[in-house]
């Protein structure tokens, strides 16, 4: 933030006069405006224009006039090479314009009062003005290439799934020949025993990954639904940083415009607030959908520039130079954030040390209403967002970002190299990364509501989509273990390589394991009844089993107390059933990490049919809010012509008297 922006304005000064008269604000409004500058550390214009009091339309017709300059919805080309994110930080560049240099501005309210002093004072150079979101369009026209370019290579091969090549090929090839040895010992040609020897081998890795399961979802929790006394969470309103929202989208057309007013509702004051919302240059459904539509002040389209692989991280990682928050985060298509979450994120980053690098919201499903899969999806969520995440946390472990609500100090991100955008489930990935880089992931005790798939095709290609990107994110750092021992303590290292572990080969393995546990069971040899051998072997089936439950049961119970949904503890007993449909997509998922690794399954939004309460009065306190801030910040008066001005020159201190006798002046 430049120093003139860090400063109180009293709006007093010749040139804000004039621009507020010629925009038709009256002295009442612009005294108030002035004052909540004052205290807001903003310009009175910013104010004006992020309430609605005035339109970036109104204020670029008045410079104009003003000034003498011209307006262009298709900015001029560059006078000299620029770098796209930084002439959208500046608002501009110096550019061509009918044969001579000039300087393209899109204006904001201090940028407004120094062009209008300057031309009050005879030095103001050649001025083509243009709006936000033409300056925006224009650079990403023509610098696309180079931008998607980035996007997608500008993370180091050597921390990225783009370059796995033999890796998958040799893990499917392992897990396929363990499965035929499986087949075999059920089928009697080979030995049981050769099988189980091997998961007995195994069994470290899930005794491991257990017990930081349980420890995690165990810990004690003061803020059961993550409440926090409004002293906790509340920053002055002067204090509250800049804050970007980032939200990719891909053929959202039937949800877009919900998604918008929900954003919209947002308790964060809206000058400190810049929303992008990140749509494929070729999505013409999520386009169409908006193009009627009025986007609230401080949103903007950024229509991402055609390139591969077309996933949600290339996205993010295509607008993150252009983010101006000093807080980044992440939503998506169908979330229901709750509306004081960016200052609960904002207050705990305040006063957390520079090491804490994100915060994870806690997601919890909204439709669990709708049928078996959904069921149990909102439970998965508790237990993995309410309790084992937030335990991780706490331990200092390292975290598995969901993909949605990740709240970030922006420079760190960038730091570590944004999103993989070759890895499908960017989120774990990014997680492993921070931690790497010796960066601490913190748990923010809030809820984004979220949609889950209600049918089987959107539920299967969710979970293979979520399953692929694990087993990249596994591959890309395997390898990386020795040098995160610079950052990360024994115990770290050694959960944080043990959880993926379990979980990906827990999927694959599951229906294997049961068959052979079946066909022991059965086996009229009793348990242990043939030596210390077959006794052991027995003993480590029966603890696989016990700590499968416990994993299962535990969390999900503890996180469904805390959030008062232990009414629906008896869908946890359908876990089996879950479990092994999470097995077909984890074969699924290995098959396609081998045929088209970085193909993205589309997880289609706006299908639930129900919703809870907890919700429901989230979407309705945050259509009343919207109502409220729509009401609030629509102009009250409409902006008047201000004086014409010559277009052939600036603005003298000659021509500043000629505004005063037209009933325009300063005094």
């Amino acid at each position: 933030m430049s120093p003139a922006l860090a400063r109180p304005h009293d709006g007093a000064g010749e040139p804000c006069l004039i621009l507020a008269r010629g925009l038709g604000l009256p002295p009442p409004l612009w005294r108030q405006l002035c004052h909540q500058a004052g205290e807001a550390r903003r310009h009175p214009l910013d104010l004006a224009l992020a309430r609605g009091h005035i339109t970036e339309a109104d204020l670029l017709s008045t410079l104009a006039r003003l000034t003498g300059s011209p307006i262009l919805k298709q900015p001029p080309p560059p006078a000299a090479p620029i770098l796209p994110e930084e002439a959208f930080l500046r608002r501009g560049y110096p550019c061509r314009y009918h044969g001579s240099v000039a300087r393209l501005v899109a204006p904001t309210g201090i940028l407004a009062e120094m062009l209008v002093r300057r031309a009050i004072d005879g030095d103001l150079p050649p001025l083509v003005l243009t709006g936000e979101q033409d300056l925006l369009d224009s650079l990403l026209r023509r610098h696309g290439p180079a931008i998607a370019r980035q996007a997608a290579t500008g993370l180091p091969d050597e921390l990225s799934a783009r370059t796995l090549r033999s890796g998958p090929i040799l893990f499917a090839i392992g897990a396929g020949l363990f499965v035929l040895v499986a087949i075999l010992a059920l089928a009697g040609a080979i030995p049981a025993a050769l099988v189980e020897i091997a998961l007995a081998a195994l069994s470290p890795a899930y005794l491991i990954a257990a017990l930081a399961v349980l420890t995690a979802a165990l810990m004690p929790s003061a803020d059961p639904l993550g409440a926090h006394s409004e002293q906790e969470v509340s920053l002055p309103e002067a204090a509250l940083p800049c804050y970007t929202v980032l939200v990719p989208l891909f053929r959202e057309g039937n949800v877009v415009q919900k998604l918008v007013r929900n954003l919209a509702a947002l308790d964060y004051p809206p000058e400190r607030r810049q929303v992008l919302l990140l749509i494929e240059a070729d999505d013409s459904e999520t386009l169409s959908a908006l193009a009627g539509f009025a986007l609230p002040p401080g949103f903007l389209l950024f229509r991402v520039p055609p390139g591969e692989p077309r996933t949600k991280p290339r996205a993010l990682n295509a607008a993150l130079p252009f983010a101006t928050g000093e807080l980044l985060t992440v939503y998506d298509a169908e979330d229901v954030p709750e509306r004081d979450q960016l200052r609960k994120a904002a207050s705990v980053l305040a006063r957390a040390p520079a090491s804490l690098a994100c915060l994870q919201a806690r997601l919890a499903i909204s439709n669990p209403g709708d049928g078996f899969l959904c069921q149990r999806f909102a439970q998965d969520y508790a237990a993995l967002f309410d309790c084992t995440r937030r335990g991780f946390t706490l331990a200092g472990w390292p975290v598995a970002l969901g993909g949605t609500s990740n709240h970030f100090r922006t420079e760190q991100l960038r730091h570590v190299g944004g999103w993989d955008a070759a890895n499908v489930t960017e989120d774990a990935d990014l997680g492993y990364r921070l931690a790497g880089a010796g960066l601490a992931v913190g748990d923010l005790a809030s809820t984004t509501w979220e949609e889950a798939p209600n049918r089987w095709p959107f539920w299967r290609n969710q979970r293979v989509r979520w399953l692929k990107g694990w087993f990249q994110t596994a591959l890309v750092h395997a390898g990386k273990l020795p040098l995160y021992r610079q950052k990360l303590d024994g115990l770290s290292l050694l959960v944080g390589a043990c959880i993926p572990f379990a979980m990906l080969t827990t999927s694959l393995f599951l229906p294997i394991f049961i068959g052979l546990a079946l066909g022991r069971m059965l086996s009229p040899i009793p348990l242990g009844g043939t030596g210390a051998r077959q006794a052991l072997l027995d003993a480590n089936m029966l603890l696989l089993i016990v700590i499968a439950v416990l994993t299962e049961a535990v969390p999900a119970l503890v996180a469904l107390h805390r959030r008062g949904w232990l009414s629906r503890w008896p869908w946890l007993l359908a876990f089996p059933v879950t479990q092994l449909l999470v097995s077909l997509c984890a074969w699924l998922a290995l098959a396609e990490l081998v045929t088209r690794p970085q193909y993205w399954r589309k997880t289609p939004h706006g299908l639930a049919r129900t919703g809870l309460p907890d919700q429901r009065a989230a979407q309705k306190q945050s259509a009343q809010a919207a109502a409220t801030i729509s009401a609030k910040t629509a102009p009250p008066y409409r902006a008047q012509s201000p004086p014409a001005i010559s277009r052939n020159r600036p603005i003298t201190a000659k021509g500043s008297n000629r505004l005063s006798r037209a009933g325009v002046s300063a005094s």
